[in-house]
């Protein structure tokens, strides 16, 4: 890393932790409990994509935890949100 790069580490390790909790609880819901989230989201669509998008939002959740241990590596997770 360059010399004159500065890395706000707390607020990095924040953004994961949010990721976490957001991304982790909305994957969770959509694979588990997708009547559940669609009356809170108030959607009408079939239970057919909620798989997927509950996956993809389940496996940044838990890229974010190895986000936690090494935050610059992992930065691109917190793009894909």
């Amino acid at each position: 890393m360059a010399d004159g790069a500065n890395v706000r580490w707390g607020w990095l390790r924040f953004m994961y932790v949010i990721t976490i909790i957001s991304a982790g609880a909305v994957g969770i819901g959509m694979l588990f409990t997708p009547e559940v989230v669609k009356a809170v989201f108030q959607t009408s669509c079939d239970a057919s994509p909620y798989g997927m998008i509950g996956g993809t939002f389940l496996a940044f959740g838990l890229l974010s935890i190895l986000g936690l241990r090494a935050p610059l590596k992992f930065t691109p997770v917190l793009l894909l949100r």
